[in-house]
């Protein structure tokens, strides 16, 4: 069930995050750039599955409701407007991450001890 798949997509990336922050906290450079660089291609896929299946179904779900309270559900309108809500917070959080991910990389491609003050910045 989709449902199940996306939960389980939600639990799987939250691991991830905070395996991150602890590479953050304790590691280097170096692991930083590789868990920061699966996170973000693992969200995409995520973040793809949404935008292809989740979306749609839900979309599909509210034509017709009215949102006067004669059903259950939510006003077409307003799924679509939280449905491209949701679509921005994605763009703009996967943007985001990617930028992480250059500076991540470009931190762990210098030679040398990798400076804490950058490390920090990438986390922020």
């Amino acid at each position: 069930m989709m449902t199940d798949l996306l939960v389980g997509d939600h639990a799987e990336v939250d691991a991830m995050f905070r395996a991150l922050w602890r590479e953050f906290d304790h590691g280097g450079a170096r692991g930083v750039f590789e868990r920061l660089d699966y996170l973000w291609a693992r969200l995409a896929v995520h973040v793809r599955a949404e935008h292809l299946h989740l979306f749609p179904a839900l979309l599909a779900a509210s034509v017709g409701s009215q949102g006067d309270g004669t059903d259950d559900a939510p006003a077409q309108g307003e799924v679509r407007a939280v449905v491209e809500r949701l679509r921005e917070d994605h763009d703009f959080f996967m943007r985001e991450l990617a930028g992480a991910v250059n500076a991540a990389r470009e931190l762990a491609a210098q030679d040398g001890p990798p400076e804490r003050e950058r490390l920090l910045q990438i986390r922020g």
